[in-house]
């Protein structure tokens, strides 16, 4: 009997069972992220589909995002604390209600018109879309759905982004960024967890 029962204690994790596996449920209380470099990510889920992001580095607020179904960027906001910096917010417009941008479809490509709004004069900056394949991954134990979303920025230094988009979340997390001026720096998910209230 007590083989059978350690037996099953050591297939839990595998199972995803013993880990208190997030959900999409849980983006009302928050769901958190660990990056490889120290940065955490709190995910909430907004009003019209938006998710609401927040940055923190050593405990302290960096930035905050507005994600579009949890993928397409409304809004950045840097903070120092918990004080936004004026000079350093964009929004971001795709020409449609933030509610009608459609979500990734494995394999397949997506672009659009974008206008960015900051300081200065709002100024054109056209996105492409390319997702790889629905794929399994497993963090911290727990299975999840994912489908790597490669976005490229149509901008003078030709800046490009991947992340990992996992639809059970409904939530995407940046793993690789880069421009023209040198290598892209690759980042890891740690752990995926429910953010404590």
């Amino acid at each position: 009997m007590r083989s059978i029962i350690a037996l099953l204690f050591c297939l839990l994790p595998s199972l995803g069972l013993a880990q208190n596996c997030p959900t999409a449920n849980d983006l009302t209380q928050g769901i958190r992220v660990d990056r490889s470099d120290g940065y955490t990510e709190y995910f909430r889920r907004g009003g019209q589909g938006i998710i609401a992001v927040q940055g923190f580095i050593d405990r302290e607020l960096e930035y905050t995002l507005e994600l579009a179904g949890g993928l397409q960027l409304l809004s950045y906001s840097g903070n120092v604390g918990e004080t936004p910096v004026p000079d350093d917010r964009l929004t971001y417009d795709y020409g449609v209600p933030s509610a009608d941008l459609p979500g990734p479809v494995p394999n397949g490509r997506w672009q659009s018109a974008v206008t960015v709004t900051g300081v200065s004069v709002p100024f054109s900056e056209p996105q492409l879309y390319a997702y790889g394949p629905l794929e399994q991954i497993s963090i911290g134990g727990c299975p999840y759905a994912m489908i790597l979303a490669t976005i490229a920025y149509q901008n003078d230094n030709n800046y490009i982004e991947t992340v990992q988009f996992m639809p059970d979340l409904g939530i995407s997390v940046l793993v690789q960024q880069g421009d023209d001026s040198g290598a892209p720096t690759v980042y890891s998910i740690d752990r995926i967890g429910v953010a404590r209230q």
